[in-house]
């Protein structure tokens, strides 16, 4: 489920402007500068998971480069993972990160300061929707920071190979000894929009 984040920010210049104004005109003023840099920030969270090496490659699909370095330069992920030919896997997550974030304004002090309480994407609600195609309950997103199974029986070629569902990758008994190199993924990108969020002034 989504995650609760709160950062307290001040705005003495907004309370000054209204300082005789209600309470309710308050609350919209300071409404009407977060906002804003709350989707900007959340736009840049986007574009970071977008630019990642991990969301190119499997953007790419089965005929990628492995720019990652997850499988070693061996192959691509779309194909070790086994994602059926012409998906497109990470729009889930693009979908997740792109969900409006709940916001409530609230605790202000005398001196400007108040919290800003947001609900924001957690790691669980992008495992829930990355699924391994061969792996029930699990979750690729999360196999790219902790390791997925099977990397050793993986065999990739150029060309298209009979019984695979990406087309170009397949898992055989034996395979060439591919080392699969775990990498920071999701979690960075959530924790570096954590941060973000709470440089909020």
């Amino acid at each position: 489920m989504p995650q609760r984040i709160s950062v307290t920010v001040n705005k003495r210049n907004a309370l000054r402007e209204v300082m005789t104004s209600n309470k309710s005109a308050l609350s919209r003023l300071i409404r009407s500068q977060i906002g804003p840099e709350i989707d900007k920030k959340q736009k840049e969270l986007v574009l970071n998971f977008e630019k990642h090496p991990v969301t190119q490659e499997i953007k790419g699909g089965n005929d990628a480069s492995a720019i990652s370095g997850v499988t070693g330069g061996y192959g691509n992920l779309f194909s070790f993972i086994g994602f059926e030919r012409g998906s497109n896997p990470t729009s889930n997550i693009k979908n997740v990160l792109n969900e409006k974030i709940i916001y409530k304004v609230k605790n202000l002090s005398p001196d400007g300061k108040f919290r800003v309480t947001m609900i924001i994407p957690s790691l669980e609600d992008v495992f829930a929707v990355t699924p391994i195609p061969w792996a029930e309950g699990a979750s690729w997103a999360e196999g790219i920071e902790k390791g997925i199974s099977n990397i050793g029986s993986y065999v990739y070629s150029s060309s298209s190979l009979k019984g695979s569902r990406s087309g170009t990758g397949l898992q055989l008994s034996k395979g060439f000894g591919s080392t699969f190199n775990t990498t920071p993924y999701i979690s960075k990108i959530i924790s570096e929009f954590k941060k973000d969020l709470q440089k909020l002034k």
